[in-house]
Order: C-alpha cells, then structure tokens, then sequence
C-alpha cells in the first residue's frame, strides 16, 4: 500500500483511542490498520475526515489471530474492543488489505460511520458494538445474517458516497421487512438488524441526534391510572390492536395473597389480533407462540392451587364461609366486629384490605 491517510484535526488520536482502547492487543499496529483499511476509498461527503500523505502502512503481520480473539472473549472484551474483533475476524474470511476488494472496501465505509459516530461523543457510541456484532455474526458458517453482509458489500460497490449507500440500505431493509411480514421468507428479525445498521449510517451521513427516552411526571400519573391500554396499529395494512395490561397497578389494588403476586412474573405486553390475521400469517409460529403464552398466563395461577388463594372455593365453600364471617360479624361487638366487617367487604368488592378499610 503506498499511501496511508492519517486522521487530523477533528478526527484525532483521541477518538482513535476509542475505537482501539491502548489495552487492547495490539492497538499501535490496529490503530493503524484502521487508518490504512479507511484510506482504501475516498468519500467527498465525510468532510470531517482530513488526511495527508504518509509512506507508513500494516497488515497483520505478527498478530496471532486466534490468540487475540480467545484474549477478547476470555476477558468479556468483545464490546470494548469491538472493532479489533471486528477487523480480525473479516480478516480471516477476507484475506489481506486489498484496494481491489469489494468487501475490503466495503469496511472502508462501514470504518467510516464508526469514526464519524465516535466523533460525536455521545450516547451513540453504543453503536460500534452493535455494528460490530452485525458482521461478525454474518461470518459464522451458515448464519441467515451472511445475506445481510453480501448486500452491503454489493451495495458500497455501487455507490461512491455513504449517503448514496444510505439510501440502498433503506430500500433494502424495507423490501426485507415486507417479505417477512407477508410470509414470503421467514421471519428471522433480518428487518430489524438492517434497522441497526441503517441507523448507525443516518447518525453518520444525516448527522441524526441522539434521542433518548424520558419521562415526565404527568405520563407516570397516567401510567399508573390505567389498568389496560389499547392501541390499533397498522402493519401492512392489517390492522392490530396492542393491548398492554397494568399488572402491576391492579396488583396493589386487588385482594390476591402477596406471596401470590411474588409468584406471577410480571406479564409482557402482547400483542391481540382481534381483526383474523391474512391467511399468510394466520398459522404463524409467531401467533402461536403469543397465544400459547398468554393461555398460560392466564391458567397457571389456578393451576397452583395456592391455599391463600379464596378462589379455589367452590360456590357451596365460597358461601359457607361468607355465611361462617357473617355470623360472627353479628354475633360480636361493633368494635369487635370491625374485622369481620373487613373481611366480608374485601370479599363483595375484591379490593385488597387496605381498601375498604380506608374507605
């Protein structure tokens, strides 16, 4: 290789030391061939890479690369030195550095976002690692990702810019999510790991801010006062309606044991198609799957027979002990009484006995 573009001004050792910790194996000879493997192709676009003209250059020489890739799994590096991982393993798949290889220049791009996302400083950061896993998990023999990597290498071949390659990722993640939900391929969530990817390339081109998750204190009151909430949504032009159930809120509420609460685990949103799904999802594992799982939900407390657990009664049991509360209730004091009274309120109302007794 005769020239190497080195980094200056904004995109500077310091972010380099970023992608390429200083305790990570190797990180003189990696940092450089990061700097080597982006040089493989000029992008007009990305201004805020510089670079002059330096005789120096690497390969791989002297890395022992099954060695390095035991020492970042042994140690739990494989998000820290995600990017050192990530050059080994397309490495070995690849073969050397090599201006006339499409996938090598295709990593000169996908390098590319990274540095440009290191730049900002931000939350975004995070998604190095994620880049990072995406190709490595496109290597692993007869992983369904691999079609993912093949159409980015195609991709930066095509284009001459990452905005232009931005804009074939988005047209490519889309016709993938419309096959999978039609059923015309498996659904093996390849949508939504392009999703990732298309993203990761938008904070990079479209300088996209990072947009975290907040909550005020008026959606936490509203949260915690509805019980169920129902959405409808359209996939495909099918509708859908989303219903998630406040477990939690009519928990404190209602007069179920506390160890049996303990007991339930917390119920995910699921996803209730009341509309009869197409016919070609209609018999999906997927569907199957939710409603097997919201029938257990729904059987299991039942099915532990719980003692605490009044409901278990049969109607003769449930009267018989109304009747047994009530006698006593009538046959006391009325300052005696009081808990009886409790008692057989919390079983007419179903409220748990804080309630009707602060009532």
């Amino acid at each position: 290789m005769g020239h190497t573009k080195l980094f200056h001004d904004v995109t500077n050792r310091r972010v380099l030391g970023k992608l390429i910790p200083i305790d990570s194996p190797h990180h003189i000879q990696m940092s450089q061939l990061v700097i080597d493997v982006i040089s493989l192709v000029p992008d007009d676009d990305i201004d805020s890479l510089q670079s002059t003209s330096e005789s120096n250059s690497a390969d791989f020489t002297g890395i022992d690369c099954a060695e390095v890739m035991t020492q970042i799994i042994r140690e739990g590096k494989t998000g820290e030195w995600a990017v050192s991982y990530l050059l080994i393993v397309f490495y070995q798949a690849y073969g050397a550095i090599d201006v006339k290889s499409n996938a090598w220049r295709f990593m000169s791009g996908y390098l590319k976002v990274m540095v440009m996302i290191t730049v900002r400083h931000d939350e975004h950061f995070a998604k190095i690692d994620k880049l990072g896993v995406r190709v490595r998990m496109a290597l692993r023999p007869s992983d369904p990702q691999r079609g993912i990597l093949d159409q980015l290498i195609r991709i930066h071949d095509q284009c001459d810019s990452l905005s232009s390659c931005l804009s074939h990722i988005r047209q490519y993640e889309t016709s993938v999510k419309q096959k999978e939900a039609t059923g015309k391929t498996a659904n093996q969530y390849l949508g939504s790991k392009i999703g990732q990817i298309r993203l990761a390339y938008e904070v990079a081109v479209n300088n996209k801010t990072f947009v975290g998750k907040t909550y005020t204190g008026s959606t936490k009151r509203v949260k915690s006062a509805q019980t169920v909430i129902k959405t409808v949504v359209s996939t495909d032009n099918e509708p859908l309606q989303r219903i998630v159930f406040g477990t939690k809120q009519s928990k404190k509420k209602n007069n179920v044991a506390i160890a049996e609460n303990i007991a339930d685990d917390d119920e995910v949103p699921l996803l209730d198609n009341g509309f009869k799904p197409v016919t070609q999802i209609a018999k999906s594992s997927e569907l199957q799957q939710w409603r097997l799982k919201n029938n257990h939900q729904h059987a299991r407390r039942n099915q532990f027979h719980f003692s605490t657990n009044h409901r278990q009664l049969s109607i003769t049991g449930y009267q018989m002990l109304f009747a047994t509360l009530w006698q006593r209730f009538m046959s006391v004091d009325k300052e005696s009484g009081t808990g009886y009274a409790v008692l057989i309120l919390s079983l007419l109302s179903g409220l748990s006995i804080d309630n009707p007794s602060s009532g």
